[in-house]
Formats: C-alpha cells, sequence, structure tokens
C-alpha cells in the first residue's frame, strides 16, 4: 500500500480539492494517507497562484518538499499555480502536473484514485464545506483562475442535498459551508439555478444553518430574486447573516476594464437591499492599471459614504500584482508600486478610523485592531460585530 501525502496552501476551493483526494483515498483503494512528506510515497501538492505573492509561496513549497521527499517518491503538481505559471516547477525533479480543472476527470487524479463523481467537502472550524460547483463563468482581466479552474461544472442539487442531510444526521448545531470560485453561477450548465438549490436546502429538515462564503455581485442583478431568497433564509433562521460580495473598484471605468460585470450604482442598491439583515464583507483591488487618482477618489469617497451604518464587516485590500496569462498583465497605464502602496495605506488609515467610530473609541485604542499585513500588497480590517 502506497502512502499518500497532501497539501494545499490555497483558498477553500483549493482545500475541497484536497478534500475530494483524501476522501476518494479513504474509500478503499490501494493507498493511505500519511501526514508525513518524509515518509510518503506519493506527494501531491495544490499550489495557489491568485496573487504574486501565492505563486512564490508555491515555489517554496515546492523546493521545500523536493529537499525532504524520498529519493523513490512521487511528487505531483496540481493547483492553479501548475496552470498560472507553468515555470514554477523549474528545477524540480516532479513525476507529474496534473491542472486544477481535470483534477476530477479521466486522465487527472483519477490515475491515482477514483474521484469522478465525488462532490468536494472538506471540514475546517467545526464547520463542514461543500464545493457544489468547479469553474467560473466569467473572466476578470486581473484574474487568472478561469484558466486553471476551467469552465462551469455544477454538482446535482439531489447530491449535495444527500450530502447535508447525511453530515447533519443526529447532530446539533451544525454549520455547514459553500465554498467555490463562483457560486453564484451554480447550475447554469445542468439547467438549474443557485435560487432552486437554495430553495432546496430551505426544505432540509434539521439543525443547521447555511454560510455562503462569497458571491459576485452580478448574480443579485441577473437573479432578482436571489436577495429576497438570503433574507428570508437569514430570517427564518436557515442561513448565517453575512457573506462576501466583492466590489474591487468604485469606479465605473476600471469595473469595466476589469470585465466585472455590475456598476458601482448597481452594487450599491444590492448593499443597501441587504445591510439591515446581513454583514457584508468585500475586497478592494487598488492600482489596477489605468487606475488615475479620480478612479482611486471614486472608491475612497464609496467607502466614506457607506462608513455610517456600514454594512460591511469585513475588507480585504489587495494592491494589484500581475499574474501570467490575464489581459490586466498585458495592459498599458500600470501604476507604480510606490502608488499602489500609497494608495493602500490611504484606505487601510480610512478603515482604521472606520472601525475606531464603530467601536466609539479613539484609533489609539484599539491594541485588538483586527488589521494584519499579510503581505507587502495585502491588508484585511474587521469591522465591529
Amino acid at each position: 500500500m502506497k502512502l499518500v501525502y497532501t497539501l494545499t496552501n490555497g483558498c477553500n476551493s483549493a482545500h475541497a480539492d484536497k478534500g475530494l483526494i483524501e476522501r476518494s483515498i479513504g474509500k478503499g483503494t490501494r493507498y493511505k494517507l500519511t501526514n508525513n512528506p518524509q515518509c510518503a510515497d506519493i506527494l501531491i501538492v495544490l499550489g495557489c497562484g491568485v496573487t504574486s505573492y501565492a505563486l512564490e509561496n508555491t515555489k517554496q513549497i515546492y523546493a521545500k518538499l523536493n529537499e525532504v521527499r524520498k529519493p523513490t517518491s512521487e511528487l505531483i503538481l496540481s493547483g492553479c499555480a501548475s496552470l498560472i505559471d507553468p515555470s514554477i516547477s523549474k528545477g524540480i525533479d516532479l513525476s507529474k502536473v496534473i491542472p486544477t480543472k481535470t483534477i476530477n476527470k479521466a486522465g487527472g487524479i483519477n490515475e491515482l484514485v477514483q474521484t469522478r463523481g465525488i462532490i468536494p467537502t472538506f471540514e475546517a472550524d467545526g464547520r463542514f464545506n461543500i464545493k457544489p460547483n468547479n469553474g467560473c463563468e466569467d473572466v476578470c482581466s486581473y484574474c487568472a483562475i478561469p484558466f486553471a479552474r476551467g469552465k462551469l461544472h455544477s454538482y446535482p442539487i439531489e447530491g449535495i442535498i444527500d450530502e447535508i442531510e447525511r453530515h447533519i444526521s443526529g447532530r446539533k448545531n451544525m454549520q455547514i459551508g459553500f465554498v467555490g470560485e463562483d457560486i453564484g453561477a451554480y447550475g447554469r450548465d445542468i439547467g438549474t439555478n443557485i435560487i432552486e438549490l437554495l430553495h432546496a436546502i430551505n426544505l432540509i429538515k434539521g439543525d443547521f444553518k447555511l454560510q455562503v462564503e462569497v458571491i459576485n455581485p452580478r448574480w443579485f442583478i441577473e437573479y432578482e430574486e436571489l436577495g429576497n431568497v438570503f433574507i428570508e433564509m437569514v430570517q427564518n433562521g436557515r442561513l448565517n447573516p453575512r457573506f462576501g460580495l466583492p466590489i474591487q473598484s468604485a469606479s465605473n471605468k476600471i469595473l469595466k476594464s476589469m470585465r466585472r460585470k455590475y456598476t458601482i450604482e448597481e452594487y450599491q442598491q444590492i448593499i443597501d437591499k441587504l445591510k439591515d439583515h446581513i454583514k457584508i464583507s468585500t475586497d478592494i483591488l487598488v492600482g489596477f492599471p489605468g487606475e488615475t487618482e479620480e478612479d482611486f477618489r471614486e472608491t475612497f469617497e464609496f467607502l466614506v459614504h457607506n462608513s455610517f451604518a456600514s454594512p460591511f464587516n469585513f475588507y480585504q485590500v489587495m494592491g494589484f500584482s500581475e499574474i501570467p496569462g490575464t489581459k490586466a498583465a498585458r495592459m498599458k497605464d500600470k501604476v507604480s508600486q510606490k502608488e499602489i502602496e500609497r494608495r493602500m495605506k490611504i484606505i487601510s488609515t480610512l478603515l482604521i478610523h472606520q472601525i475606531a467610530n464603530a467601536k466609539g473609541c479613539s484609533v489609539g485604542e484599539l491594541t485588538d485592531l483586527p488589521i494584519s499585513v499579510n503581505h507587502k500588497n495585502l491588508f484585511g480590517g474587521q469591522n465591529a460585530k
């Protein structure tokens, strides 16, 4: 029996893929999981490539595992990084590269273990997470995930319901999470949609709440009923009252250049409808190519405008970084790194003061301020609950 070691430095989608592999290995195949990379016969690394920082971190992981693994072992590279930047494996003695978009198809991980037909799930921090669909319908100009993840692939509603019912059976106060690249696009490839899935979940009997991680704002425009469904599920206790609604920019010019399929006016209407019922987290991308001082000011003023009775409880501000293969990487009018950092500092300072105002204290009193610098181009801040 061969020992298999799995590792990811990626998002919840990557953890779902990791869980898919591990779950399959546990179904009586000729492989067994191990937590020790030094004794593993097969090492499967699902590397992240969503930012330049993540790509560098993935390279370091590959190199480290290459040093400690047995000479006879197989090192398999997967995850988004392997497709976004093929050079990431340069200088590493690897056995195979399996793109994420083929991870549950013939010719992918199926060559090792049978993942086909298994819905990706994993447990973390007391929550059972399900990935209802894989892939993304949009091709945002700064993002390489659609190339790495492939076309939309949704799992049947019946299978998702079965997974939830199996997990909550006989249990109390269960937390169920929906994770994925484009949850709102669910079902469009199989003749259904996210609203029908949510209606089916609403009918499940049991003591549980659903946590939807992130929804692209475009789906609240495409499905006018979606906001009402969210509010109804919060009111009947079936949905946790918080989720991510990335804005990226408050400049319509920049949103169009990013290929985001909503305007800032439409985004404002969405949060105005939801804010009395749901706490929203948002992502802001600073320094996108062509972003002028006026474009940046529009984003700043949007945050100022929404600071009173803010609908936001979590902010993630990222500085633009080039990702190989994306349209944005080829764009002209790049914003300098120095200017990106200046704009990020302005936004993060604004958020600090908003948090202080929400807590009714001075900035100097925020000794437990939940803002961290994850890497050079990333800040995160959480507003008072």
